[in-house]
């Protein structure tokens, strides 16, 4: 067997930063050795333009692994309280385990995070599944959005 499948745990719908759950998905197939084969990987699917200042276009697969500790700059999968969405970390509080994180979308707040709150990172985004045309159609999207 030549390739691996990465189950969707939810999908981005358009217009919002939320990822809601997603049954009957179809899993992302990738080629093995893209990824490490003794880890675990779950997917979400991106169907909002919120996040193409993170290089995420609508139509993208975003791959990440489950329960990794995150680095300043990487983009991880969080659950805060009971909302689940996609940030990235902007900075790392040294010995508190405390992060500051940015979200998508055109305003992208800012949120601390303690580690008293209820935030869980489920992982960190280690690849992108997209096609050519998932950016073309993006960037049309965009460009008819801001035709009058």
């Amino acid at each position: 067997v030549v390739n691996r499948y990465i189950p969707v745990i939810g999908i981005v719908e358009p217009g919002t930063d939320v990822i809601v759950a997603a049954k009957n998905v179809e899993p992302v197939e990738i080629p093995r050795s893209w990824l490490d084969e003794t880890t675990d990987y779950r997917a979400v699917e991106v169907e909002s333009d919120l996040f193409e200042g993170f290089g995420i276009w609508p139509g993208t697969k975003v791959i990440f692994e489950v329960g990794a500790e995150p680095d300043t700059d990487d983009i991880v999968v969080i659950q805060l309280r009971d909302r689940l969405s996609i940030m990235t970390v902007k900075m790392r509080i040294a010995d508190e385990g405390n992060l500051i994180l940015q979200g998508g979308g055109r305003s992208a707040p800012v949120i601390y995070v303690n580690r008293e709150d209820e935030a869980t990172i489920l992982g960190v985004v280690r690849q992108f599944v997209s096609s050519f045309r998932d950016v073309k159609r993006a960037k049309r999207y965009s460009v008819q959005e801001e035709s009058p």
